[in-house]
């Protein structure tokens, strides 16, 4: 279903700002089973950002592959015990950032995605003799994703130096698969409200960086996709007590001319695995209470102008969480190639 999507789009007259993003998309198939990083940074997180006071607008698409290989541990979205789970994304993503006076901005983020996952469950042992062969099948969804809003100030402005700190919400829109004994589609969403608090420094020279921390809160809502397979013979369904994240982004791009700089973008998240609430309390469901994910993201940039940038980029985890993590595959980690088209204007 992706590559018949995939394969209507063309190349397309490049003078034309809209078909060149209907260009990069292209490319970003072409170069296929990846995605890039999905960027959680704040308005004023690369240097010189928002100075002088203006808008930033960036459009991106990117495309997510990732696979699951270990099933040892429960996934909230199904039920069986399954022997593959293969996730992919085409995500596009609106991110708008923009001035109130020269300290204070506004951001605001609206991704759309396409999504197509590969399920095979195990086969049943019925005794020795006879075993049922595994079922396979695949689910998809596509729509609008969870919007953030988020407002940052820069404390300190003085060159080379920035200081900043940020605040934010995100708010969800879908989280029912459709049915309460299959998926009939993936939820493009966990369900679950999100705060965020962050603060960060960047540097201009003698080599552009930026490293900015965030800590995420989860205030625990009812799920009304499956929360199901928690152990041997164990399922249940219902709610998510509180729970948090924590993530670290940093950055550092070199100038290799006037049009042309590479960039390096390692992010760490460190994450709380949430409790399943029910009649008689809370309680876990892994054996661990954190799960750990560390990516790195390269980028060549490409200076058109005063006012026009395009970022080729793609991303790998050193350390994946996709086989502890219970939200996957409603939450996709970055895995691949992506393509942003960065507008600034005054």
């Amino acid at each position: 279903m992706v590559g018949t999507a995939l394969r209507r789009s063309g190349w397309i007259d490049p003078r034309s700002v809209w078909l060149a993003i209907a260009r990069c998309a292209s490319l970003v198939v072409a170069l296929g089973a990846a995605g890039s990083a999905r960027a959680q940074t704040g308005p004023f997180f690369e240097p010189n950002a928002l100075d002088p006071m203006g808008y930033e607008l960036r459009l991106s698409v990117e495309y997510n592959d990732v696979n699951r290989t270990d099933f040892t541990r429960p996934v909230f979205l199904f039920g069986q015990w399954l022997s593959q789970l293969h996730a992919r994304e085409v995500r596009i993503q609106f991110d708008l950032r923009l001035s109130i006076t020269p300290a204070l901005a506004v951001q605001l983020v609206l991704p759309w995605a396409f999504r197509d996952v590969a399920v095979e469950s195990a086969g049943l042992e019925i005794d020795e003799e006879q075993v049922l062969p595994g079922q396979a099948w695949n689910i998809s969804s596509s729509g609008l994703g969870d919007p953030k809003l988020a407002l940052a100030y820069r404390l300190i402005r003085s060159r080379p130096w920035s200081v900043f700190a940020d605040l934010g919400v995100s708010v969800p829109i879908d989280d029912n698969p459709g049915s309460n004994v299959l998926p009939e589609r993936v939820p493009l969403g966990t369900g679950q409200h999100t705060l965020f608090i962050g603060a960060g420094a960047a540097l201009e020279r003698p080599i552009a960086a930026s490293l900015a921390y965030r800590f995420i809160y989860f205030p625990g809502e009812h799920a009304t996709y499956l929360v199901r397979r928690t152990g041997e013979q164990t399922f249940t369904s219902g709610a998510l007590a509180p729970f948090a994240q924590h993530r670290l982004d940093a950055a550092a791009e070199l100038a290799l001319s006037r049009v042309f700089s590479v960039r390096l973008s390692p992010a760490l998240t460190i994450a709380q695995v949430p409790l399943l609430v029910e009649r008689e309390g809370s309680r876990q469901i892994l054996n661990e209470s954190w799960w750990t994910e560390l990516d790195i993201a390269a980028a060549i940039r490409v200076r058109l102008g005063a006012h026009h940038r395009l970022e080729f980029g793609g991303s790998l985890p050193v350390v994946s969480a996709s086989d502890i993590d219970p939200f996957f595959p409603i939450v996709i980690p970055p895995q691949g190639v992506g393509i942003t088209w960065l507008v600034v204007g005054s």
